[in-house]
């Protein structure tokens, strides 16, 4: 009977696994031809040349020149030439009063400001503050804002409490006439 499959007795594997094969079934031929070698090298050399022709330059060292800056920060002159002082009489001063919230983080989705909001909620009465965005129209920005205080010592209490939990608030002040 003839063996379709062509299988090899156990004996020819073990026999054929045994013995290393160092023929190379094809025989090499050159991927590039001596001649486009040549031609490339002869292109490359051309190359070179041109180029050195064309961009030419006389190397120079280059010294350092020394640098005046001459900067000057007049901010505070400047700021005190066009400061505007308005006198307030401290009869005045009485009726105004103000009011202090604090300004926990402003995020750009809802969800945040959520999280934000459940965790600052035994700092006192706190609520999310839809805003527009200014510089991009369309886009609304939630504040969560604590408050109100009465006092700038309150605030600051507050404040120094969210601080060390990790965020960064700002106070706000609002004041009126009485």
């Amino acid at each position: 009977m003839k063996d379709f499959a062509k299988r090899k007795s156990q004996a020819t594997l073990k026999k054929s696994k045994n013995r290393p094969s160092y023929k190379a079934r094809h025989s090499q031929e050159k991927v590039i031809p001596n001649s486009q070698l040549f031609f490339l090298l002869f292109l490359a050399i051309i190359c070179i040349f041109t180029s050195l022709y064309y961009f030419g330059t006389d190397i120079k060292t280059f010294e350092p020149r020394e640098i005046n800056n001459e900067i000057e920060f007049n901010f505070p002159t400047k700021f005190e030439e066009n400061e505007i002082l308005i006198k307030v009489d401290a009869q005045n001063n009485n009726n105004v009063s103000c009011i202090y919230l604090l300004q926990v983080e402003t995020y750009g989705k809802k969800e945040y400001a959520n999280e934000t909001l459940e965790a600052v909620k035994n700092e006192g009465e706190a609520i999310i503050d839809e805003v527009d965005s200014v510089a991009r129209p369309g886009k609304i920005f939630y504040r969560v804002l604590i408050g109100p205080y009465a006092n700038r010592s309150q605030v600051n209490n507050s404040r120094e409490r969210l601080i060390e939990k990790g965020y960064s608030p700002l106070v706000r002040q609002s004041c009126s006439k009485k």
